[in-house]
């Protein structure tokens, strides 16, 4: 058991965006949503693909996108830094328009749903959550609450 548990996570540097956009969107549609308890990634196949295999597959195009994760495992920063970082990332990452930006937030502090809900109006496209198991304590993100 840790002494002084406040010292378990350090506090994580904000990114520097003082024109941020996110808060000034608006969310007009439902983001399209992955069920992390369905979903058959590459850890699942029986042969896990090598890199050469997985660069077959994922030439990105705009029709189809590269599915690019961006997750709050632990969740340390507030839903507000973690749109700003959503936001830096969508500015700068070079192929933008060929990929897909999907976030999978966690509830470890009770503020999956707003890390979600600002992820949308920072750029992000898709949520990833648990429909089936829902009583997973970093996993309380369903398509009913965002």
């Amino acid at each position: 058991m840790l002494n002084n548990p406040s010292m378990k996570y350090k506090v994580h540097p904000s990114v520097s965006l003082t024109d941020r956009q996110w808060p000034d969107n608006v969310l007009t549609r439902h983001p399209r949503w992955l069920s992390t308890d369905l979903r058959d990634g590459n850890q699942a196949l029986a042969e896990p693909m090598d890199s050469a295999r997985k660069m077959k597959c994922w030439d990105p195009t705009k029709s189809r996108p590269m599915i690019i994760n961006l997750p709050a495992t632990v969740e340390v920063s507030m839903p507000n830094v973690y749109a700003d970082q959503i936001e830096h990332f969508c500015r700068h990452f070079s192929r933008r328009q060929q990929v897909c930006i999907s976030v999978h937030p966690h509830n470890d502090r009770g503020i999956g749903i707003a890390c979600a809900e600002l992820a949308l109006l920072a750029g992000a496209e898709r949520v990833e959550g648990c429909i089936h198991n829902p009583s997973l304590v970093s996993m309380r993100i369903t398509p009913l609450n965002v």
